[in-house]
């Protein structure tokens, strides 16, 4: 295993998951796939497998026959373990039929050794396409065959959003789509990792690796964004990697238009956007630019929303610096800006068009910045997933000390949390709350002192404290819970107790969180590791009782 610091080797920890050893092409019929799939074969070693050719190998009879003479369902049946057996080899690259994705235990064999990449095109470029082919397509046997095509492609849409990247084929060639699916599995290779945040038409990557920094403008230019991009980041993120993303960015193409904010949550304001409204005028800013956030949360949620709100939205993409950024804050689309009477008081709900997460960045982070960032992977733990929690209690020294193996375990698991739970509910209305899991006591205890005492994620850490130790009081956990999360974010270097604020400060800034139903403050509380819930009957004795014994705890 590497380190990010030094050429030192040790064993592969343990709990990694194995690598993914499959390249995955789904998507609608006449959208490249098994061309594509061929010359990516060719051109990454990798052995080329065409779902529809060994179904008709394996029957002896063509598609349309088996259509013909057994109906779709016994086509499907074959599929289905052409899916199934192909999914336990290595090294290959599998196209798969257009509605292969359909059925749920496909996707799930795919996934399990496979990256999936959908190629998709417009129903009228997929029909030219189709129109001179001589392959006869059972499904299109019908009198208006573009409009079958429009209502299949709508009907099978959603199933596609199970891939981790999504390419548009219509206005390019095989060679051009072939050459950017090689890049990305070569960059697959590199130890990097992606997944997707799955939001139907919203749906974006997040890419996880190392020198991600050195290939900015190459993963932008996958989406094809407009050639003028604003990179809004802060003074110790500029004169760490400024000027080398804005040079990465000019040699890809881009028109760079760099502005740089003071560091500092002070700085999240109102009067910061507005600022940046009129930097975003002067570079001649429209409403196809792109606005990148190059720095940790302040820089990505104030960048966030001035993409949010400039000219009723531009694309926007989060280069995320921090740990606590990279997990929490870059991911799911909450943008907002800081009111004196609140915190992200002022917001949206705008989701980025990627993530690019370089964890070679964290090596510039001091200790109190690093501990932040893991309160945050402790928290999706606590509430998803009791294995992540003790995988951290296991390997916090490895983290700690930036092994990169360990670091990309659970940076990966945390955004995989994350997007789980952003895909279920979107805006907020419901289960997302539980994401909130410390934010009620912690964003009070940050407005009580002005934002100046606690980083993010030390706040968080003291409420987290705070609402297992209010489960404990009221008997909905166990007591063994609320001692092992006090272990583990001492052990992370983080704050269990808010020390000598005032409670009657914290009590007040609660009232006016933004989280408050009918005058309740509104809290998620642990019942068991890796389960939480939400809840407004919390008495307020009972906050007060905890937060006197909270403020004695060493």
């Amino acid at each position: 295993m590497e380190t990010l610091s030094s050429g030192r080797r040790n064993a592969e920890p343990e709990g990694i998951p194995a690598k993914k050893e499959n390249l995955v092409l789904v998507g609608f019929m006449g959208t490249g796939k098994t061309s594509v799939a061929r010359r990516v074969a060719r051109e990454c070693s990798l052995r080329f497998v065409d779902t529809d050719s060994e179904v008709e190998r394996r029957t002896g009879k063509s598609i349309p026959t088996i259509f013909k003479q057994e109906g779709e369902a016994a086509f499907r049946t074959v599929e289905n373990q052409v899916i199934s057996d192909a999914s336990d080899g290595k090294g290959l690259v599998i196209a798969t039929g257009g509605g292969a994705v359909i059925n749920p235990a496909n996707v799930e064999n795919l996934r399990k050794n496979g990256y999936i990449v959908c190629l998709t095109a417009s129903p009228e470029v997929i029909w030219q396409r189709l129109y001179g082919d001589n392959r006869q397509r059972p499904l299109l046997d019908v009198q208006e065959p573009l409009e079958k095509i429009k209502e299949l492609f709508a009907q099978r849409e959603p199933y596609y959003s199970c891939a981790e990247v999504t390419i548009d084929t219509s206005r390019e060639d095989i060679e051009s789509v072939s050459r950017r699916v090689c890049d990305l599995w070569k960059r697959l290779q590199m130890k990097n990792d992606l997944l997707q945040v799955d939001l139907g038409r919203q749906s974006y990557p997040i890419y996880i690796g190392r020198h991600l920094l050195d290939r900015v403008g190459e993963l932008l230019n996958e989406v094809r964004f407009n050639r003028q991009v604003m990179v809004i980041t802060s003074t110790t993120v500029q004169s760490l990697y400024g000027d080398h993303v804005e040079e990465n960015l000019k040699s890809a193409g881009y028109r760079v238009s760099l502005v740089t904010l003071p560091d500092g949550e002070e700085h999240k304001t109102l009067t910061t956007a507005y600022q940046l409204y009129d930097k975003a005028l002067d570079a001649g800013l429209t409403r196809d630019s792109l606005i990148m956030a190059l720095g940790g949360g302040v820089i990505g949620d104030t960048a966030g929303f001035v993409a949010a709100t400039y000219m009723r939205g531009v694309p926007f993409v989060q280069v995320p610096t921090t740990l606590l950024a990279q997990v929490d804050s870059s991911v799911g689309g909450k943008v907002a800006v800081n009111h004196p009477r609140g915190k992200n008081l002022v917001g949206s709900f705008y989701q980025p068009e990627m993530v690019i997460t370089d964890l070679e960045t964290l090596q510039t982070l001091d200790r109190r910045e690093l501990a932040s960032g893991l309160a945050e992977i402790i928290k999706a733990g606590i509430i998803k997933d009791p294995e992540l929690f003790a995988y951290l209690e296991q390997h916090l020294g490895d983290i700690s000390t930036y092994q990169y193996d360990n670091l990309l375990h659970v940076v990966r698991r945390a955004c995989e949390i994350k997007a789980e739970v952003v895909h279920a509910d979107e805006r907020d209305m419901d289960t997302r709350a539980i994401l909130n899991y410390g934010h009620t006591i912690g964003h009070a205890v940050e407005s009580a002192t002005q934002y100046k005492v606690y980083r993010h994620g030390e706040a968080v850490a003291i409420g987290m404290t705070s609402a297992a130790m209010i489960a404990t009081e009221l008997g909905l956990c166990p007591e063994e819970l609320l001692e092992r999360q006090v272990n583990l974010l001492r052990a992370a270097g983080l704050p269990v107790s808010q020390g000598k604020i005032s409670i009657e400060g914290i009590m007040t800034a609660l009232a006016l969180d933004k989280k408050v139903r009918e005058g309740k403050s509104r809290f998620v509380l642990p019942r068991e590791l890796g389960q939480v819930y939400v809840t407004d009957e919390v008495p307020v004795d009972v906050i007060r009782r905890v937060l006197k014994k909270q403020s004695t705890l060493a």
